[in-house]
């Protein structure tokens, strides 16, 4: 009967992935990338709390389904890692989770709605609530949830500084100007270059709302919780001037994911010192 299950679910397996990957590649062959800028805030949150409440109410009320068998297998659970290495990898290559791609929404409502479904199940046994389980599971979840749901509240906002001249206004990728709330100026910039001329360094001093900071590439300076401030290139102006490009990202989800490292870490020192009494009981 085991080799027979795990046929089925292999099958099953088989069978999703190429149903996903068939209906991914229609939807954005028929409309293009998936409508992120919809669900901004509040449409996000409530498509999350009716996902959320739809997978307690399978595993709470229809546990012996099909679905919620494959839910619960570990076929299901070896899909959902291969999705998300194949998405690491995909990120990693794109230098950004590719939140505007069918491929990406089916595949990661997939591994959330298994893991929310492994909790659900997981969470207390006999002994009582099994808290390191809980913590690195809802830990994960909410990790995943924070990048996945909060995608389309993320604001990406890009500044062209002129050395000297107060700058409040910014640019969202369509080219729309909107305002910053609050005023930021580059105070000067500095270029180190290789030997054949391509730049090795920049760094750009900036009064930002009044404050002096020192801006380098891939160091960002959170300006306050949630929006934080990098400096990605710099060009030359019409009139021979060097202006350097400061990038601005609002990500109001983020105390979210915060919480939701701070869970996995105390899960994990959990696993570390509950499986150390267990080494010594024995």
């Amino acid at each position: 009967m085991q080799t027979s299950k795990f046929s089925y679910n292999a099958l099953v397996t088989i069978v999703l992935v190429a149903i996903g990957a068939g209906v991914s590649m229609a939807l954005q062959s028929a409309f293009g990338d998936f409508p992120v800028e919809f669900f901004a805030f509040p449409m996000n949150v409530v498509v999350a709390v009716v996902w959320l409440l739809s997978l307690v109410e399978l595993y709470r009320h229809r546990k012996g389904s099909a679905v919620a068998k494959y839910m619960l297998s570990m076929e299901a659970t070896y899909l959902s890692l291969a999705l998300v290495t194949v998405g690491g990898v995909v990120a990693g290559v794109m230098a950004e989770l590719p939140t505007g791609k069918w491929w990406f929404v089916v595949a990661m409502l997939f591994v959330m709605s298994h893991l929310a479904v492994i909790t659900l199940r997981g969470w207390r046994n006999a002994e009582g609530v099994r808290w390191r389980f809980v913590l690195n599971h809802i830990g994960l979840l909410l990790a995943l949830g924070a990048g996945f749901w909060g995608a389309p509240d993320v604001e990406e906002l890009r500044l062209p500084l002129v050395e000297g001249r107060p700058c409040s206004e910014a640019y969202v990728r369509d080219g729309r100007s909107v305002p910053l709330g609050y005023e930021m100026t580059l105070l000067d910039f500095e270029a180190a270059y290789y030997d054949n001329g391509t730049p090795s360094d920049f760094v750009a001093r900036v009064d930002i709302a009044g404050e002096e900071v020192t801006l380098r590439v891939n160091s960002p300076y959170r300006y306050r919780w949630g929006e934080d401030v990098y400096l990605v290139s710099y060009e030359k102006d019409l009139a021979g001037r060097t202006r350097g490009i400061v990038q601005v990202v609002r990500d109001g989800w983020s105390p979210i994911m915060a919480v939701a490292v701070a869970m996995m870490l105390m899960g994990a020192l959990l696993m570390f010192l509950q499986g150390a009494r267990k080494g010594v009981r024995r």
